[in-house]
């Protein structure tokens, strides 16, 4: 990015913190694939301000630092800070201060549909295990989103056979 688009990012990413602050809810596209597999890049996020003291550990929260958007799963909670981590990342994040946070993720936008963001399984664990210790499976599972995702966007054709008694 050059400095005009980080600036143009900056601006949308303060806007987008004061339409939560003051109207309770923004929905954003997230971009980045620290939360693969519970969220995809380019998947619609719906997000409500939240109260710090209504955080649990495995709510997947928004966070502004500096001018950044991070949303990531949290994994600590105290009087003052959060601990997070995102799924497909190694690392937890440096701790995150109460007045950095915006909201909760409440629900994601994916294959057109809203669902909630719902607490993960078993399964999506040891996915998520499995992709923070090797980038060629998250790459492997990005290039197959991005399949199934074409394929999606596709058109579809309806074929005709005619039966003739």
């Amino acid at each position: 990015m050059n400095a005009s688009s980080d600036t143009r990012q900056v601006d949308k990413n303060l806007l987008a913190a004061e339409v939560l602050r003051s109207s309770g809810q923004v929905c954003l596209r997230l971009s980045g694939c620290s939360m693969v597999p519970a969220i995809w890049p380019g998947e619609i996020a719906q997000i409500e301000r939240v109260d710090f003291r209504d955080i649990a550990a495995e709510d997947v929260v928004l966070v502004l630092q500096g001018s950044r958007f991070f949303v990531h799963r949290v994994i600590g909670v105290n009087e003052a800070t959060l601990r997070m981590q995102g799924d497909s990342l190694a690392q937890a994040d440096p701790l995150v201060f109460a007045k950095d946070l915006l909201g909760r993720v409440t629900a994601i936008l994916r294959h057109g549909q809203w669902g909630a963001l719902r607490k993960r399984d078993p399964l999506e664990k040891i996915l998520a295990g499995i992709v923070r210790r090797s980038h060629f499976v998250l790459r492997v599972l990005l290039w197959m989103k991005a399949k199934q995702t074409r394929a999606e966007q596709e058109p579809a054709f309806a074929t005709v056979e005619i039966i003739s008694p």
